[in-house]
């Protein structure tokens, strides 16, 4: 990706950032998987345009577990997961997303592929 469509992208993105929900949403609200289970997808931002290169960590506690990075196609897998109690954690450059949700039901845990934007995008370090 170009510097200048990047730069284009990111000014998108913060622009409509003030629509986004207030509250910190860095990381997920914790789940449980009841028995291992696969645990991949995709990640889109709001307008469905997938989104590669997002760091995607699975938590267990505080403990990182799992980390990756979408594809190019915004693609994720953590491949099968044992059976716990876990957390989502999403980081991107400048952070502007929030955690994905997570739906659990009797066939498994999934995280939804829409990503909600930040309010106010986390401070570089």
């Amino acid at each position: 990706m170009t510097s200048v469509l990047r730069c284009t992208w990111l000014g998108l993105l913060l622009a409509i950032a003030g629509s986004a929900q207030a509250k910190d949403c860095s990381v997920s609200r914790r789940f449980q998987v009841m028995q291992p289970q696969a645990l991949s997808g995709v990640l889109k931002d709001p307008n469905g345009a997938v989104l590669p290169g997002i760091e995607i960590e699975l938590l267990a506690g505080k403990k990182v577990v799992r980390q990756l990075r979408t594809s190019t196609a915004g693609t994720y897998d953590f491949e099968e997961i044992p059976s716990g109690k876990y957390r989502i954690r999403v980081q991107y450059g400048g952070g502007f997303f929030c955690a994905p949700d997570v739906e659990c039901r009797m066939g498994g845990c999934s995280l939804k592929p829409i990503l909600r934007l930040r309010q106010k995008p986390l401070p570089i370090e």
